[in-house]
């Protein structure tokens, strides 16, 4: 019995580690957008936003929600993503760089902070 015991507590426990393994660097959170845009699995999208995100952080996390026009055209700009250069953390706070589609020239910026050790969507920059 005390051995099923613990074989259940340590599955949860490697759960539950899984779980906020996306959120623990600032790549981990973009690339699961960028993830989300290949699987067209959005309502992955909701839980990476910071309770006091912007709008433009907001509407990412929120894609699951959209119009299908909206939805589609959010997986096409992300679908071939790919984040570059070095991320720039500066205390609790993150800026990472991708670049997009069509062409892969375009580049995005996104701001996280981090709370909790976990790190958050706070704004999405053009």
């Amino acid at each position: 019995m005390l051995r099923k015991v613990t074989l259940l507590v340590s599955m949860l426990t490697i759960s539950a580690c899984q779980g906020s393994g996306i959120q623990s660097t600032p790549e981990g959170v973009i690339q699961k957008i960028v993830d989300s845009a290949k699987t067209r699995e959005l309502s992955q999208l909701s839980t990476l936003c910071a309770p006091q995100a912007e709008t433009t952080a907001n509407i990412i996390c929120e894609m699951s929600e959209a119009q299908p026009e909206q939805q589609q055209a959010f997986i096409h700009r992300f679908l071939a993503a790919k984040i570059r250069g070095n991320t720039e953390i500066t205390g609790y706070t993150a800026v990472v760089t991708v670049a997009s589609q069509p062409n892969l020239e375009r580049t995005l910026s996104f701001e996280l902070i981090q709370e909790n050790g976990h790190w958050y969507l706070q704004r999405f920059l053009e």
